[in-house]
This record gives structure tokens, sequence and C-alpha cells, in this order.
């Protein structure tokens, strides 16, 4: 049974390329500056524009690797419609190729993933930039603090040196957060 599968899922792939290829010189036949004449010709065959479109990307898809070693009959049909739209992940791309991903359940889970770790990346650089920004702020105030302090000659000149210390290890952290958030981004 496992054998009649993969005849069945190649026969459907070849199918579906081959609708690909007839539609989209179809669609170069009919195109007609936007006024609907493909879109009308593919709804009188019972099919929408965007299952057309589809049929159309994964055709084209397959056409820009046919030199590779990409096997499409190899992989499930609903795996070569995700892969080949245009906003499918390089990433996630080529892990079908490799055979890292070989269904469409994979697929969706690995593109959960990149999205959560897209969410968590982008979270974390607002928070670094938020706390860059608290830094500075304090190192400002810790300046002005410092410079009032001079003015004052009547202070404890080991307090100013405390101060400075403080300024300096803040200054330090600073400089920590800014290199970090830019291996960060």
């Amino acid at each position: 049974l496992q054998d009649a599968a993969k005849r069945i899922a190649g026969m459907r792939i070849k199918a579906m390329l081959e609708i690909g290829r007839e539609l989209e010189e179809a669609h170069k036949r009919l195109a007609n500056h936007y006024q609907g004449t493909f879109g009308a010709w593919v709804e009188s065959l019972g099919m929408s524009r965007q299952t057309a479109n589809t049929y159309i990307q994964c055709h084209e898809y397959v056409v820009r690797l046919s030199d590779n070693t990409f096997d499409a009959e190899a992989i499930q049909p609903t795996l070569l419609m995700a892969m080949s739209r245009p906003s499918a992940p390089l990433e996630l791309q080529d892990a079908v190729k490799a055979g890292e991903i070989s269904t469409i359940t994979e697929w969706k889970t690995r593109l959960q993933e990149m999205a959560k770790r897209n969410e968590d990346l982008q979270k974390l650089s607002q928070k670094l930039q938020h706390d860059k920004v608290k830094a500075e702020r304090r190192v400002g105030e810790l300046e002005r603090e410092v410079s009032l302090e001079r003015t004052k000659p009547d202070r404890n000149a080991l307090f100013l040196q405390k101060v400075i210390e403080r300024l300096k290890e803040e200054k330090a952290g600073l400089m920590k957060n800014a290199s970090s958030d830019k291996v960060l981004m």
C-alpha cells in the first residue's frame, strides 16, 4: 500500500504541474491588462482564480528548480503548494529540499515555530531598546549629579569618586547592552 500511495502522490504532482503549465500558457494568451478575462475563463472551468494561481505557482516553482536535484514528485502535493507560495520562507523551502520536512503538518509546525521565534526576537529587541533608553537617561542623571557636586567646593572628594565609579559601571552596562543589541539585530 505504501508503494501505491507514493505512485498516487507522484501522479497527483504530475497532474498538478501539468495543469499549472496549461494555466500559465492560457494566462499569457488571455492576459488583458487586469480586465478579468483569465479569471472569467478559469471560473468557467469550475476553478477559482486562487486555485489557478496556486497551480501556476507550483509549476513555476518546480521549473525554477529544474536544474537542481529537487524531486517534486516525492513530496506531498499540499507541501509543494505551501513551499511554492511567494511568501514561503526560504529556510523552510530548503528544509523540504533537504528532506528535513516531508509533510504539510511538519511545515505548519515549523512555520508556527518561526513566527513565535520572530515574535520573541521582536519583543526582546523592544525590551533592549527600552533598557538602553533608561540606561542612557540614568547616565545623564549621574553626569549631571557629578557636575553639580564638582561645583560645590565643600563636598568630600571621596563622594565624587564614588559617583564617578557608579557612572563608569552604569556606562559599562549600557555599552554591554548596546553591543548585545547589535548582536541580536
